[in-house]
């Protein structure tokens, strides 16, 4: 492998693992906000943010790994004017060792910059007797 093409995959590797996964477990409750991907099964690789316009799908799984049921409330928590739909707290079920998912979806305000935006997920629930929050947080590369 040539000096050059070591370093590019040098560089790629770095900028790839910036920012941690957007991943947080709290007691049994393990939620994950998943990266927003092009085509079928994201053949078309990452949804690249080009335009404030765009309506940006965002799919939330929450898996449970107790051996009871899960409730509480999902909510998104955004900046500089982001909004998300639906915009309040969504209430979720989870059963014992299953999975479910939550859809929303992240418009970017007007005027946005070409930046980095974190989108952060608030999983609030109750587990044995403890009030406890899961907080993945993804963020989104602006390139207007």
């Amino acid at each position: 492998m040539s000096p050059v093409r070591a370093v590019a995959l040098f560089a790629a590797a770095l900028a790839a693992s910036a920012y941690n996964l957007p991943v947080d477990t709290a007691g049994p409750l393990t939620v994950r906000i998943h990266e927003p991907v092009l085509g079928a099964y994201g053949a078309g690789g990452m949804l690249q943010l080009t335009s404030p316009d765009l309506a940006i799908p965002i799919v939330i799984s929450l898996h449970n790994a107790a051996g009871t049921p899960l409730r509480g409330a999902l909510r998104l928590g955004l900046i500089d004017g982001w909004a998300a739909t639906p915009a309040g707290p969504v209430p979720f079920a989870v059963e014992p060792n299953a999975e479910s998912e939550l859809l929303f979806t992240v418009r970017a305000a007007p005027g946005s910059y070409n930046a980095d935006y974190p989108v952060h997920a608030y999983a609030e629930f109750e587990y044995g007797g403890a009030k406890l929050t899961a907080h993945p947080v993804l963020v989104f590369q602006t390139r207007y």
